[in-house]
């Protein structure tokens, strides 16, 4: 599916995505194409790496950033952001865990309410760790984006995640995103549709994911 199809809503529309970067990365670089302010936030505090993708390595980063201001405002977090060239803003994760650690569910909270006012877009980039900072994001996102790939052991690490979100009554916001697709595989679209009890809203094929990082953007299609 083509990203233009992505449901959006132009102002303050924040989207997470769970355990997709790469499609993250592209939606990113395609919205800020038409247009559209847009910010990734990369809250996979102990293994992010959207930076990379983008191919940017900040020192200033989210970690530098909550640690000087407990309470930031959009002047304060546009200093700690770096600039792809497509125009897309990244906040990068922590340089460190020991920093990672420090980081709560409060101040997240406090900083997406801060960036929603000011960007078009707002895409949040997590691991798939279940914990207050990712029920937080979840309660604020428009969207919930989830990757599966197919594969028997993490459709049922993924169904275990779905099961969480309905218990949070985040259900109507997922989206259902199946990566590393081939359709010469065993498993089959209606076959992951069939797991989740619910469409699969886009496909990636396998040779999609073999991009490591955005230098020269590409959109999925």
């Amino acid at each position: 599916r083509d990203l233009h199809s992505f449901p959006t809503r132009r102002s303050s529309d924040l989207n997470l995505c769970i355990g997709c970067t790469t499609f993250m990365s592209s939606l990113a670089v395609d919205l800020a194409r038409q247009g559209n302010k847009v910010l990734v936030i990369d809250l996979d505090l102990q293994y992010g790496d959207a930076g990379i993708f983008f191919g940017i390595d900040s020192r200033m980063n989210l970690g530098e950033l909550l640690q000087e201001r407990v309470s930031p405002t959009i002047d304060d977090i546009r200093q700690y952001v770096a600039i792809h060239d497509s125009g897309v803003n990244i906040l990068c994760s922590p340089c460190s865990p020991e920093i990672a650690e420090k980081i709560g569910s409060s101040q997240v909270d406090r900083l997406l309410s801060a960036v929603r006012s000011y960007y078009d877009f707002v895409l949040i980039d997590t691991g798939t760790t279940f914990d207050d900072i990712m029920i937080t994001v979840c309660e604020q996102s428009t969207y919930v984006v989830v990757s599966a790939r197919p594969d028997i052991s993490v459709l049922r690490h993924t169904k275990r995640l779905f099961s969480l979100l309905h218990s949070l009554n985040q259900a109507d916001k997922i989206r259902l995103l199946v990566t590393f697709y081939d359709p010469r595989g065993r498993i089959k679209i209606p076959d992951v549709e069939k797991v989740f009890g619910t469409r699969v809203w886009a496909s990636m094929p396998r040779s999609e994911e073999h991009t490591s990082e955005l230098q020269s953007p590409t959109s999925i299609s």
